[in-house]
């Protein structure tokens, strides 16, 4: 039911900005072209035929570039492709659809945990039992003009739970371990469950990455110059009305509902009291 309550307000907001899309058209102006990132992880062989149907839709209705594309000179709506996790599926199953279409992705690698199952499937992380992260072997083997490579850390951690040292060990040896294995620079990084903050985001750049992936369902304009991009999480069996609306930025409201959330709980906190009256209280 919650599923289908996102879908129906995100129909609305994909109504509502069509309507304004032509009333921008008939005064002669144009909303700002958007690249919207997808976010995949498994490609499991029972769902190949629908990841199929989907790069199909997507080949058909956009053009399909780079996560890391120079959104400066974007001339119209646009799609890019990433996979968390690395999996075999991707790199056995989906990487093949891409090549024989002519698109291209970026795959997001655990560095620590290739050649091994997720471990991180076994606490509520986002993986699946069944896959096992791909080995350097396998990914190097991959075609350099559909894939690129960035880093997922080195073992899927909650970044922001972590302490400065353990931090830094992340972003920064998951990217030298990539690099000497893949033997592909390594400049991106995408969060393991979306997780990060301002100190997350500092030693990304710290250590040589130039932009960062999140889960959060908002498209990327023409002009924006943030470091931090947002994506949208789809699976192969996305239904095909909520993948329609997923790859034409439609769920942007969840990440504005989120926010609006957030100041609102933040408004109904009641506020800590005063050092000076602490102490009032405690002299008392």
């Amino acid at each position: 039911m919650k599923r289908w309550a996102k879908v129906i307000i995100s129909l609305g907001w994909f109504a509502a900005g069509v309507l304004s899309d032509t009333a921008r058209r008939l005064v002669g102006a144009r909303r700002k072209p958007r690249l919207v990132i997808l976010c995949y992880h498994a490609a499991p062989v029972e769902k190949k035929h629908l990841l199929e149907t989907q790069l199909d839709h997507i080949k058909e209705s956009f053009p399909v570039l780079a996560a890391d594309t120079d959104v400066s000179k974007l001339a119209q709506d646009a799609v890019a492709l990433t996979f968390d996790d690395a999996f075999e599926s991707v790199a056995r199953i989906a990487i093949p659809m891409l090549r024989t279409r002519g698109l291209t992705a970026t795959v997001f690698v655990p560095a620590g945990a290739m050649g091994s199952p997720p471990g991180w499937a076994f606490d509520g992380g986002s993986g699946d039992q069944r896959e096992v992260v791909a080995s350097a072997a396998e990914l190097r083997g991959l075609d350099a003009n559909t894939v690129s490579f960035g880093s997922h850390t080195l073992t899927h951690p909650r970044l922001s739970t972590l302490a400065d040292a353990a931090l830094e060990a992340e972003v920064a040896q998951s990217r030298a371990v990539l690099e000497g294995e893949l033997a592909r620079p390594i400049r991106t990084m995408a969060f393991p469950h979306g997780d990060h903050d301002e100190r997350v985001v500092r030693a990304c750049l710290t250590n040589g990455y130039t932009l960062m992936y999140s889960i959060t369902p908002t498209p990327v304009f023409k002009g924006f110059n943030g470091v931090v991009r947002g994506r949208v999480t789809v699976e192969p069996d996305d239904p095909s009305i909520e993948f329609f609306l997923k790859v034409r930025g439609a769920y942007a409201w969840m990440a504005q509902a989120s926010a609006l959330k957030t100041r609102m709980i933040g408004k109904r906190r009641p506020a800590a009291p005063a050092a000076g009256a602490a102490g009032a209280v405690g002299a008392a």
